[in-house]
Parts: C-alpha cells; structure tokens; sequence
C-alpha cells in the first residue's frame, strides 16, 4: 500500500522576488496569483521565467522538489 506524501512547509521560507532574482537555476519560487480567473499557484525559475502552476500550494512544492528545485514561496 503506498504511503501519503507529507511535505512540511515552512513560515519562515517566504522572500520577495528581489530577494530571489540572483538566486541560481537550482531553485525555483512558488506565488499565488490569479490566471484566467482561477485562483493558482505559479512556479517560476530562480530567472523569473514562468515554468508552470498548480492548483494547490502542495502540488506546486511537490513539483519542485519531483524536479530536484528548491522551493521558495513568495509574497
């Protein structure tokens, strides 16, 4: 029988993007924005490029961390 993945998450891992913007491709940034009207969670490189969304916070971090990034949210 396969296990429930928990993934813990932080409080204190929150930066601004100019926090993020020098970081190196290894990491990747979690927001919550809103596209086609749809409250999501975007992914973006550590450059600022987009590289996908979510529909859940958990979903978005497991993304990353599936992708070997780490991951950052961002307010």
């Amino acid at each position: 029988m396969t296990q429930p993945i928990k993934i813990n998450f932080s409080p204190d891992l929150s930066y601004t993007f100019s926090d993020l913007k020098d970081f190196d491709s290894e990491m990747a940034y979690i927001k919550k924005e809103t596209i086609n009207n749809e409250s999501v969670w975007s992914i973006y490189s550590g450059q600022g490029e987009q590289m996908g969304y979510a529909a859940s916070r958990e979903v978005a971090f497991a993304i990353v961390l599936q992708n070997e990034l780490t991951a950052y949210s961002v307010h």
